[in-house]
C-alpha cells in the first residue's frame, strides 16, 4: 500500500482550478485538480490509495442543485463528498471550497437545510471555506483538518 499524500481538488472554473493548485504546490503539497465530478470520480477510484484530502466546489456548473433523484442528473460537489465516503477511508478529511455561504439553502431528497448543516451532518461530515476567504484561508484549513481537528467556520453567514 503507498502512501497518502495526494489532495484531491475538484473546480470547473479553469482559473480557480489554477490559482489553488499553484498556491498548494507553492506550500509544498502533493496536488491533482480535475474539472468534473465525472473525473473526479474515475480519480478516486484509481487513486485511493494516495488520496489524502479531498477539495471540491459545491456548483460543478449545475447552478440550482436539488440532489432528488427525479431531479438530480449531474453529480456536483454534495456528489463528490459521498463518492469520497464511500471509497476512501472514513477518516479521510473533504472541505467544500464553494462560493456559496453556508447560508445557501440545499435540497436533498426534497428536504432543505443549510449548506453548512448539511456539511457537518455524520453523512457528509465535512469543512467548509467560502471561496471569498481567499485561497491562503483553504491552504491555512487544509493544514487544520490534516492536524485532526475541524476547520472552524460559521454555519450561518
Amino acid at each position: 500500500m503507498s502512501e497518502r499524500n495526494l489532495i484531491l481538488h475538484i473546480e470547473d472554473n479553469a482559473e480557480i482550478r489554477e490559482i489553488v493548485h499553484d498556491a498548494f504546490v507553492k506550500s509544498g503539497f502533493d496536488f491533482h485538480s480535475v474539472e468534473s465530478a465525472y473525473k473526479a470520480e474515475k480519480f478516486i477510484h484509481e487513486n485511493k490509495d494516495k488520496i489524502l484530502l479531498v477539495i471540491t466546489d459545491c456548483d460543478l456548473s449545475m447552478g440550482f442543485i436539488d440532489l432528488s433523484p427525479q431531479q438530480h442528473n449531474q453529480p456536483n460537489g454534495l456528489d463528490i463528498i459521498l463518492i469520497a465516503r464511500s471509497v476512501l477511508p472514513k477518516n479521510t478529511p473533504v472541505i467544500m471550497f464553494s462560493g456559496f455561504s453556508s447560508a445557501k439553502i440545499m435540497k436533498i431528497n426534497g428536504e432543505e437545510d443549510y449548506l453548512g448543516e448539511i456539511l457537518r451532518s455524520p453523512k457528509f461530515n465535512a469543512d467548509f471555506v467560502q471561496k471569498s476567504k481567499g485561497v491562503n484561508e483553504l491552504v491555512k484549513a487544509v493544514e487544520v483538518v490534516l492536524s485532526g481537528e475541524h476547520y472552524v467556520w460559521n454555519l450561518r453567514i
